[in-house]
């Protein structure tokens, strides 16, 4: 039985290595990386990962990483665009995604990759939000806290680990285990389909209407 040859929309951050990981156990050949960027190229669109970095995530995963620059008002176009490129370029017939259950995000994929000639695969659907984010651990995704809604999440954790060891204040302060609801987005530097884990190191902090994001480069060797 021949694999079906999926690319990924890969935001960098964890929910979107969880589908992947999920993705490969379910017998899926992912073929490559497809990643937003802001209209500079600098950054993903959701979670401020840098090209560097995705360039690296890229390197340890093994896949090609294909990068769309785009505004918001042009985000549809510029996306179906790429998925139709790059489905002609690596052969593939579905598009992976890492939603979970807001049924706007589902429909729309839906309704792109069949633009594109693909079928939307989402891995993680439908399935309880508290217990995807403890997956998350489990699975030995390693991720920082990148971009944090300042309206909601104390600034503290901006940089933070994403651990179990935060799961109370989320709790507590009635923000969802996952960030799902745009309280904050990750980072992911390590995880058991990664050939070595990617250093780390803090570069700057910028503010974008009421969200802070935290820029990472790779930490360079001293050798």
């Amino acid at each position: 039985m021949t694999k079906k040859r999926a690319l990924i929309s890969w935001s960098g951050g964890k929910d979107s290595c969880l589908a992947l990981q999920k993705a490969i156990e379910n017998d899926i050949k992912i073929v490559a990386l497809v990643s937003v960027m802001d209209e500079a190229e600098s950054f993903t669109k959701s979670n401020g990962v840098s090209k560097e970095i995705l360039t690296e995530q890229a390197k340890q995963l093994n896949l090609p990483l294909v990068t769309v620059s785009t505004s918001w008002e042009q985000y549809e176009k510029n996306l179906l665009q790429t998925l139709i490129e790059a489905k002609k370029r690596y052969l593939a017939d579905c598009c992976v995604f890492g939603d979970i259950d807001i049924e706007a995000h589902r429909k729309f994929e839906k309704d792109i990759s069949k633009k594109a000639g693909l079928k939307a695969i989402l891995p993680l659907w439908g399935q309880e939000r508290k217990k995807l984010a403890y997956k998350i651990i489990e699975s030995k995704i390693k991720a920082k806290i990148s971009v944090i809604r300042t309206s909601v999440m104390s600034e503290k954790y901006l940089g933070a680990e994403y651990t179990e060891k935060i799961f109370p204040y989320l709790i507590k302060n009635n923000i969802d285990l996952l960030g799902e609801n745009g309280e904050f987005h990750s980072l992911v530097y390590s995880s058991y389909l990664f050939k070595k884990e990617i250093p780390l190191s803090k570069n700057r902090i910028y503010s974008v209407k009421d969200c802070k994001a935290i820029i990472f480069n790779i930490k360079k060797s001293k050798n």
